[in-house]
């Protein structure tokens, strides 16, 4: 982006700077994996016969990024990896699943990738989560998941957590135990974290394929919540990398409560002047949808009061200016109320699933397409200007 600029509102201002500052974060060791943005020219030679990948173009002679990442090689093929993408299986990567569909020889899982896995197993119950290791891939591309050791296996009482894939480098150990709190730590490669009760080898072999109904002590379950609380809160911090995955007897912060740590999935991604507004926003569709609905027909005496149709009006200070029903007896809801409250109710969810949805396919493919519309009418300008 040095010599592009690119017409940008504020809130796609905001998501480049923020991966800006992540490819900034990203020492790269050696020239193979250098960092490279929009419009970035990639160091190559071309009398080795180099090939061009995904997210790469050729303008005058010079290999190009279309994309914010990271450059990796394949042999001679060259291509840029997104940073916040989808997990790309790779064989020997311990990983955390979730069985998703259940079929008469093999399993389905969940790994956030492209493909689920498969697994020939017999012991998991749906939809529970598991650890095991990618050993094969099928014909059709998908990984074949094996537990290759008593370790790997159903995982219980615990909490999973989803992270973005880039943020989990392949390293010597994926499962930690914190003795000090009693607590196991299960970093899978495809950005699914296990946090849960300490279960030793044997424990987790009687587990297979029985329903124990055991008690988990309360400190336990603080302890599971407060880590988990804090690898979230950091996954989702600007320029978080992999030395915070590699000590994580540091991620558990005993000075904080556990609500402190993790706020509503709303406010997370959204600025508080922002939360204000849509607060206001969703009270004001309700009291306007009740409003409309309980308003008394007509232009007469009692019209746009704040009483039920076909009732009188109510002393003021009750729901909808109703007194409360007589002891011993349940408040009766009109047949306007439900449909208004329903209502409401899908408007803050559509609201909260809008704020919490990841448009980062969305801004990449904009900023490729503006990319390559900037440096065609560059040439046409040069084209014409050698023409005149």
């Amino acid at each position: 982006m040095k010599d592009l600029h690119l017409p940008l509102n504020q809130t796609q201002r905001v998501r480049f700077e923020t991966a800006l500052h992540e490819l900034q974060m990203l020492t790269p060791t050696t020239v193979l994996a250098a960092a490279v943005t929009i419009a970035d020219t990639i160091p190559v030679n071309h009398e080795d016969s180099i090939l061009r990948g995904h997210w790469t173009s050729d303008q005058k002679g010079k290999l190009v990024s279309t994309l914010c990442g990271v450059v990796e090689w394949v042999d001679k093929l060259v291509h840029v990896r997104t940073l916040r993408t989808r997990y790309r299986p790779e064989i020997c990567d311990i990983l955390v699943g979730r069985v998703s569909k259940i079929g008469p020889e093999s399993w389905r899982l969940e790994i956030n990738s492209k493909q689920d896995a498969v697994m020939k197993f017999s012991s998991i119950n749906f939809p529970d989560v598991i650890q095991a290791e990618i050993c094969a891939f099928n014909h059709d591309g998908s990984p074949e998941l094996q537990p290759m050791d008593q370790k790997y296996g159903k995982l219980e009482r615990g909490q999973l957590l989803m992270v973005p894939p880039y943020l989990v480098k392949r390293q010597n150990q994926h499962h930690y135990h914190l003795e000090q709190y009693g607590v196991d730590l299960i970093l899978g490669r495809n950005g699914f974290i296990w946090v849960g009760e300490h279960a030793a080898v044997g424990e987790k072999t009687k587990l297979m394929g029985t329903e124990l109904g055991n008690f988990t002590p309360l400190e336990t379950r603080n302890h599971v919540c407060r880590l988990a609380n804090a690898h979230f809160l950091q996954a989702g911090t600007p320029g978080t990398g992999q030395a915070r995955y590699q000590s994580p007897q540091r991620n558990l912060p005993d000075e904080h409560q556990i609500d402190d740590l993790f706020p509503s999935p709303i406010s997370t991604r959204t600025k508080p002047g922002s939360m204000r507004a849509i607060s206001s926003a969703a009270g004001g569709m309700l009291r306007a949808r009740l409003r409309g609905a309980a308003r008394v027909r007509g232009g007469g005496e009692g019209a746009g009061r704040w009483t039920t149709p076909g009732h009188e009006e109510q002393p003021k200070g009750y729901l909808f200016n109703r007194p409360p029903p007589p002891p011993g007896e349940s408040r009766k809801w009109e047949d306007w109320e439900l449909p208004c409250y329903v209502t409401s109710f899908l408007t803050v969810v559509i609201l909260g699933v809008g704020l919490n949805a990841k448009p980062d396919l969305t801004i990449e493919t904009w900023a490729h397409k503006k990319a390559l519309e900037r440096l065609q009418q560059q040439e046409l300008a040069a084209a014409e200007a050698q023409a005149e």
